[in-house]
């Protein structure tokens, strides 16, 4: 342009700089588009490290750790030594198990200590209307106080026997919980969220079961060699093992249920959710090259999805030489169209839980004593 950058018409140039400033800056629009997240160091709270364990402490199957409620406010459970409380001895020390509560931004609202006889196998559960369950102590129990301010021991009502032998599952509506004790005839005691307080027993026990829905429970026969090969998957009523029938799809791990219609396996390098019934795909969700997903959770509806997308370096079955994680991070996907919503970095070598809100708008991470929430479009 003659005589310079800009136009000598005043009136252009005043035009001009209005436009200019009124205009986003790159960092500006960055803010809009980006997502809360809140990161919460738990040591402050009294978590503390995983110690060396001995024989007595050991729990052989491990509980939920963190869970989110109706209104996005997210609890985390944790077992701290407590070494000069009356239950403690030297091959026993004193343990408690912690629930905090952090409300909707970030901040700890609520308290909780149970008493414990183990450090691995406790755990913390919400049923579907947002009740406090926790597994502490050898048996499952559920807060019957309204959960704020001071709570009393007399405030835990037991619902089951819970030893070091239990395994506890819920269905991904949370009205279901599963609990499979080895050593237990029978076995299998089912409760109903309607009312927790009455077990149905189960004298035959589901082939193999690791996940349940509402109805049915889950299963998988393990595939031939190489390593890696496809795995047959089952479904069956949750007390009749006898009508167990074959879902005609494959998976390279365990079957995850998003509800009783969709189920969430994996292949190859892809998570695939399909129909659990008939194996008809609805919707590939693509990872990329070296990546691959370890765990997965659901909301509560079935319509997302999580998964812990880890990159592997190393390692050859053929060789027998062992694989290595060298990142990890947490992705949420929408199940109609496979599509991501949101991913973030976690600390690749940690311990994680994942719990996702019931509907699938804010997530929850535990890696060690870092807790990461987020809130998901």
């Amino acid at each position: 342009m003659p005589g310079g950058r800009y136009p000598r018409n005043p009136a252009m140039s005043l035009l001009l700089v209005i436009l200019l400033v009124c205009q986003p800056s790159r960092a500006q629009q960055k803010v809009a588009v980006d997502r809360k997240f809140t990161n919460v160091n738990l040591t402050r709270y009294g978590w503390q490290p995983s110690p060396t364990v001995h024989a007595p402490e050991v729990d052989s199957l491990t509980s939920e750790r963190i869970a989110v409620d109706d209104q996005g406010r997210v609890l985390v459970g944790f077992t701290m030594r407590e070494p000069h409380n009356g239950r403690d001895t030297r091959l026993q020390p004193g343990l408690s198990f912690r629930i905090v509560r952090f409300g909707v931004n970030g901040e700890a609202d609520l308290s909780l200590d149970l008493p414990t006889n183990n450090w691995l196998g406790n755990g913390v559960y919400l049923d579907e209307v947002g009740r406090i369950i926790a597994r502490a102590d050898d048996k499952l129990q559920m807060l019957t106080a309204p959960a704020e301010g001071l709570v009393e021991p007399s405030d835990w009502r037991t619902l089951a026997a819970c030893t070091a032998t239990c395994r506890v599952n819920q269905s991904p509506s949370r009205r279901t919980l599963y609990l499979h004790t080895w050593d237990a005839n029978p076995p299998v005691s089912i409760l109903d969220a309607a009312n927790p307080s009455i077990a149905t027993h189960c004298t035959v026990l589901p082939y193999g079961t690791y996940f349940v829905a509402d109805d049915f429970a889950y299963s998988n026969q393990l595939g031939g060699s190489p390593p890696g090969t496809a795995e047959v998957i089952y479904h069956s009523p949750l007390c009749d093992s006898a009508q167990r029938s074959e879902v005609p799809i494959t998976s390279r791990s365990l079957p995850h249920p998003l509800n009783d219609s969709l189920m969430l396996v994996k292949a190859a390098r892809e998570l695939l959710v399909v129909r659990s019934l008939d194996g008809r795909t609805v919707v590939h969700a693509k990872l990329s090259t070296r990546e691959g997903a370890e765990v997965v959770w659901g909301d509560d509806t079935g319509d997302r999805f999580a998964a812990a997308v880890t990159v592997w370096r190393g390692g050859s079955w053929l060789l027998d030489i062992g694989s290595h994680r060298t990142a990890r991070r947490v992705a949420v996907y929408e199940t109609a169209t496979g599509r991501e919503l949101i991913t973030f970095p976690v600390t690749p070598r940690a311990l994680i839980d994942v719990a996702m809100s019931p509907d699938g708008h804010r997530i929850a991470v535990l890696a060690n004593e870092i807790l990461t929430i987020a809130d998901v479009p």
